[in-house]
C-alpha cells in the first residue's frame, strides 16, 4: 500500500504543472468527498478480498476473487487517474466529472453495505 500511495503522491506532484483552470473550493470540496467514499469502498474491497468464502467481487477489472495486492494496485491507480482526469478538465467540465464519479462510487458503497461488506484496512 505504501508503494501505491507513493505513486499517487507522484502523479499528482507531476500533474500540477498542466491544470486546465484553477480549482474551485466546490472542486476541492468534490474531490474531498469522492476520495472519502474512495478510500471507504477500498477498504470494503479490501475486506472482500480478504474473504472470498463469503464475496464475489462484481468489479471485472478485479475478477470474482482478487488479491489484497491487486486490490491496492486498481484502487491507488483509479484515485490517481480521477485527480489526473479532474485536474485537465477545463473547469465547466470538472464539476459534472466529480458529479458522476461521486454518483457512482457512492452507489457502489451503498450497495456494499446493503449486501454487509464492511470497510478492512
Amino acid at each position: 500500500m505504501a508503494k501505491a500511495l507513493l505513486i499517487i503522491a507522484l502523479l499528482l506532484t507531476a500533474a500540477q504543472a498542466h491544470a486546465a483552470d484553477d480549482w474551485s473550493k466546490q472542486d476541492v470540496a468534490r474531490a474531498v468527498g469522492y476520495t472519502a467514499l474512495h478510500v471507504l469502498d477500498w477498504g470494503q474491497t479490501l475486506n472482500l478480498a480478504r474473504h472470498p468464502e463469503r464475496y464475489e467481487e462484481a468489479n471485472p477489472l478485479f475478477g470474482k476473487h482478487p488479491s489484497v495486492g491487486k486490490v491496492n494496485t486498481i484502487m491507488a491507480a483509479e484515485l490517481a487517474v480521477y485527480y489526473l482526469a479532474a485536474h485537465h478538465l477545463p473547469a465547466k467540465h470538472r464539476a459534472w466529472f466529480q458529479i458522476v464519479a461521486i454518483g457512482i462510487r457512492s452507489t457502489v458503497v451503498g450497495w456494499n453495505f446493503s449486501i454487509g461488506v464492511k470497510a478492512s484496512y
